[in-house]
Formats: structure tokens, sequence, C-alpha cells
């Protein structure tokens, strides 16, 4: 147990037609240790250095249970989690690994959001058209688009990786869902970071604690690399 969330923009984004996976490959974890560790079973963030408030109703519950151990859940009916600057997380190069099930899909839900302070630099993770996770990765105001392609079904648990790095750090945009690679080109171009940090991090809604998700959450972890995937 633990789990994640990112940032904005809904209006004009171009995805891939669902079906053409662009490239299979099999996860594996980076070597470097994780930044952010949130663990259901603990009920409390592990590792950052940052203040966590909470909106709408997040709340730790058996019944919420996702994956892959433990006895307990994160269930977050339109509610949301917010911290503050935590420690070591990075804009320019990363990822988010998290156990969830989208008890009822619902379109334009953010999962995880990931911004600094002026906007130019963020990750946004979340749920597109009631069927697919999506993600937009700007950096210096330069947004690449991604989308898994329609695969994710009500009351189902998954496993979904997300990584990430700039045009400095390999123009990568990833999207794993159970291990294997399902990331979809949605357009757009790769920029560079302008401001790596300070890094706010939402976890069920948007960058502004909006559009919040109704999910469980069972693990949320994120790693100051990326991963090797073949």
């Amino acid at each position: 147990m633990k789990r994640l969330l990112f940032l904005l923009i809904f209006p004009s984004i171009a995805f891939a037609n669902p079906g053409t996976v662009m490239m299979a490959g099999k996860y594996t974890a980076p070597g470097s240790a994780y930044v952010f560790d949130w663990d259901a079973e603990s009920t409390t963030v592990q590792t950052p250095a940052g203040t966590m408030s909470t909106g709408g109703t997040v709340s730790f519950d058996p019944a919420a249970k996702v994956a892959p151990t433990g006895t307990n859940g994160i269930k977050c009916d339109a509610g949301y989690a917010y911290i503050s600057a935590p420690a070591g997380l990075s804009l320019a190069k990363g990822q988010a690994v998290f156990y969830a099930d989208f008890r009822t899909v619902q379109s334009l839900k953010g999962i995880m959001a990931f911004t600094n302070a002026g906007g130019t630099d963020t990750v946004y993770i979340w749920i597109y058209d009631g069927n697919m996770i999506a993600v937009n990765y700007t950096a210096n105001s330069t947004t690449k688009y991604a989308n898994s392609g329609a695969i994710i079904a009500n009351d189902t648990d998954y496993k979904i990786n997300v990584l990430w790095g700039d045009s400095s750090n390999g123009s990568v945009l990833k999207i794993y869902v159970d291990g294997v690679d399902v990331t979809q080109d949605g357009g757009g171009s790769f920029g560079t970071v302008a401001s790596d940090v300070p890094v706010n991090l939402y976890w069920g809604s948007d960058a502004t604690g909006g559009n919040a998700i109704t999910a469980h959450f069972d693990l949320m972890r994120i790693y100051d690399d990326i991963a090797t995937v073949y």
C-alpha cells in the first residue's frame, strides 16, 4: 500500500487511436531507492519532507484493499491529498508506481499531479474518457502526451507505472499496466524542465485539488530515476 497523483490540461489533447501499443516490455524496478512512499497499512506518508493535508473524503478502509499484500486500502471518495514540497521529487526525470482499483471509472479525473510553483513544469496522471490512463508531461511550458489506450475497466485491480524524462533525460514518457508497456503516443513535444524544485504533489485530483477521483488505492511510490524496461 501506497498511492499517487498529478496535474492539469483538459482542452485540445491529442491521443493516439486505442489499440496500437508502441513498445512491449516488462517493467524492471529502478536501481535507486524511492523518494516517496505512502503505505495504506501505516496510514501515513513515509518519506517526504513536507506537510500533508486532505480534502473531500480520504479514508483507510479494509474494504478498499487493492493489491498485493496487507489488509488496508485507501478509499478516495471524491477526495484528495496534498503534500507540499516532498523532498527528492523530480520533474526532469522519475517515475510513479501505484496500485489502484477504479471501482467507478470516471472521465477527466485526476490520479496524481506534480507541479512547480510557477506551473511551467508538471506531470499530470489522470483518467481520460472513462477507460484509459492519460499523462500530460509539461517541461518549460512544452507538453508531451501519452495514454494507455482503452484498457481500464470498473472493479479491477491494476499496478500502474508512469515514467518520465525531459529532453535532457532521454525524452521519455511511458505507461505500464501490470508490468506491460501500453504506451500510445498522444503527440506534442518534449521540453527541458526549467524549474525542478520545489515540487508540490496532489494525489487523487488535479494540481488545484479539483477533478477529484473516486477510487481505491493501495500503494503510492515515486522514484527519482527512470526504470530499465527490457
